[in-house]
């Protein structure tokens, strides 16, 4: 038997079965929609959607973006740890940062500088929510390599009316396509 279809035949009749029996993917999950808005209650729908907690201040997530990127630019990386979210804290003991950031920086180098390049919106489905979810992206120049060839993103989320850290990570491109709104 030809070596393309020894490993395609399994996946053909998988998929065979699925037109057969007219078995559809589904999702159990699905966004919540909130209205887009105009010009003229933009103001307005900000506000309504900030008090109800479904829309992240962009202000102050930037400010602790900025603020968790300084600490890890810094020798006191621990201090994150008052900055990340409850789940994250519950689960790991405040010792144990250090010793991962140790692990990402054995890696990646430590960040010596970090420049802030763009903010993404968008949200996470976190237990039996959508969650509002910022990404905040910065290149980043580490005692290994030169700024623009490595990035950082730290992920803000809004879970009961807080701002926290959802998650930190470097990010490279290593076939050196690196996206125009990063260069």
């Amino acid at each position: 038997m030809n070596l393309a279809l020894r490993y395609l035949r399994l996946p053909i009749i998988f998929l065979l079965a699925l037109i057969i029996l007219g078995c559809q993917p589904r999702s159990s999950h699905t966004s919540p929609t909130v209205p887009l808005p105009t010009k003229a209650n933009e103001v307005l729908n900000q506000q309504a959607l900030l008090e109800a907690g479904s829309l992240i201040d962009g202000n102050k997530a930037r400010a602790l973006a900025d603020r968790v990127v300084k600490l890890m630019c810094g020798k006191d990386q621990e201090a994150m740890y008052d900055f990340m979210e409850k789940v994250f804290s519950e689960s790991m003991p405040r010792e144990q940062i250090g010793k991962m950031m140790q692990g990402l920086f054995s890696f990646y180098g430590t960040p010596v500088i970090a420049d802030y390049k763009r903010v993404e919106h968008g949200k996470r489905y976190m237990v039996s929510d959508w969650k509002p979810l910022h990404t905040y992206w910065y290149a980043v120049e580490t005692s290994k390599h030169p700024k623009g060839t490595h990035f950082l993103i730290v992920q803000i989320m809004l879970a009961n009316n807080v701002i926290a850290v959802s998650a930190i990570q470097f990010v490279t491109f290593p076939l050196g396509k690196i996206p125009p709104f990063l260069r």
